[in-house]
C-alpha cells in the first residue's frame, strides 16, 4: 500500500517503488510506477468512488469507453486492470 497525496493505492508486487504523484484532477489522482515485468513505467489513476452514485458511473465508464478507442503509443487499449 502506498500513500500518494491522502490516497492509498494498493497495487501488486509487479509494481515497483518509487510510487510518485503525478496530478490530480476532479474525479481522480494519478500516480506513476514502474512494471517489473516490463521495465516501462506507467501511469496509474484511482477515481475515488467511481461507483458511488449513477452519474459518477457514468463518467467512469465514459473515460473508459473513450480509453479503449484511442490508438496512440501513450494510452494502453486495455485502460482495465485489476491487481489484487
Amino acid at each position: 500500500m502506498y500513500n500518494v497525496l491522502g490516497n492509498i493505492f494498493e497495487l501488486s508486487s509487479k509494481y515497483i517503488p518509487p510510487i510518485q504523484p503525478v496530478g490530480r484532477g476532479a474525479y481522480g489522482i494519478v500516480c506513476c510506477a514502474t512494471n517489473s515485468e516490463t521495465n516501462e513505467e506507467v501511469a496509474i489513476k484511482k477515481i475515488a468512488n467511481a461507483f458511488d452514485n449513477r452519474v459518477d458511473a457514468k463518467r467512469t465508464l465514459r473515460e473508459i469507453k473513450l480509453l479503449c478507442h484511442m490508438d496512440h503509443d501513450n494510452v494502453i487499449s486495455d485502460p482495465i486492470s485489476i491487481d489484487e
